[in-house]
Formats: C-alpha cells, structure tokens, sequence
C-alpha cells in the first residue's frame, strides 16, 4: 500500500550511495588492486596520495615540492585577474553647497578659531579635512 499524500519518504537507499552494482564494481577494482600492488597498496585517492607525500618528511625535497604542485590545483581555487578601473570626477560647488560650505567654515571658526588651517574638501563628500598641526 502506498503512503498517503505529503508523507515523508523511508527505505530504501540513501541519497547519494552508492547502488549495488556500483558498489560490487568498485568492490571489485580494490580486491584487484590489492592482488596486483600487494596488500600495502595507498587505501585513498590520488590527491589523498598526492598530500601523503608531500606531507612525508623523511621524502627528498624535489619529490615533495613535485606532489604539492600538482596537488595545489585541488586544495585552493586559481586567482582570476581582476581589471582595475578608477573613475574620478570633478565637480563644482552648486550655490546650495557654497551656501552650506560657508555655513560650516562659520562653525568651525566660532568652534576652533582658526579658519585658515581648516578647509573642506570639494572632491569628497564634504568631509572636514583638519591638519596635524590643529589637532
């Protein structure tokens, strides 16, 4: 008897198993393998293989360095290069920006006293920018 409607599946093979046949196969591959290479064949895959050697210490150098070349390439993604591009524009202060500008040079001379030292920037956003010498 089927479940009803919108009930929740159960049995059979996990998603993502391997089915029998699949499995007798790769069953069968490592009983092969371990006839031909012996029983102290590499259990893993072939990066498994590749981070065994060049993790091993007791290796010479130029085989380690050989096994981390070929195995970077599935440890960590390649960088792409990336265009840089920088736009700029300049602009002029409207009215109502010189209205406000002026506006905030009076409060900073009425809060620091010393308008001279202090400007705004017009390429930025209005930012105040103070010298050294000020703060």
């Amino acid at each position: 008897m089927a479940a009803p409607k919108g009930h929740p599946r159960w049995g059979g093979r996990v998603k993502g198993a391997p089915n029998k046949r699949t499995k007798e196969a790769l069953d069968a591959a490592r009983d092969k393998s371990r006839k031909v290479l012996g029983e102290d064949a590499f259990d893993g895959d072939a990066h498994a293989l590749l981070m065994a050697v060049y993790r091993d210490t007791s290796l010479p150098l130029e085989v380690r360095l050989d096994a981390a070349k070929v195995a970077i390439n599935y440890e960590s993604p390649r960088l792409n290069a990336v265009a840089a591009r920088v736009d700029a524009q300049v602009f002029e202060l409207s009215e109502n920006e010189e209205t406000a500008r002026r506006l905030a040079m009076a409060a900073l001379e009425k809060a620091f006293g010393v308008p001279q030292q202090i400007a705004l920037s017009p390429a930025t956003t209005g930012d105040i920018v103070v010298p050294a010498e000020v703060q």
